[in-house]
């Protein structure tokens, strides 16, 4: 499986989060750390339970964002960040 990456935007289509859209804004380590749609909430996914999601279909990758696209939601990722959400 490929890498993931920041700028990517997956939807969830099963299990506890479908309906729910992850884009993803870096990978720390073990640990994908993703803007969760429409709640627009932090969320952090380890690497092992993200592939596991990509390769069962539960996650899907829609596309990868427009740079500039991709630095509003990081903005506001960094800003729920900075207010402990």
């Amino acid at each position: 499986m490929k890498a993931i990456n920041k700028r990517e935007l997956y939807a969830c289509s099963q299990g506890d989060f479908v309906g729910k859209t992850f884009i993803v804004i870096n990978v720390e380590g073990q640990n994908v750390n993703c803007l969760q749609l429409p709640e627009l909430k932090n969320i952090q996914i380890s690497t092992e339970q993200f592939d596991v999601g990509r390769n069962s279909d539960i996650i899907e990758l829609i596309e990868v964002l427009p740079v500039d696209v991709f630095e509003v939601t990081a903005a506001q990722y960094h800003k729920n960040e900075d207010s402990n959400n």
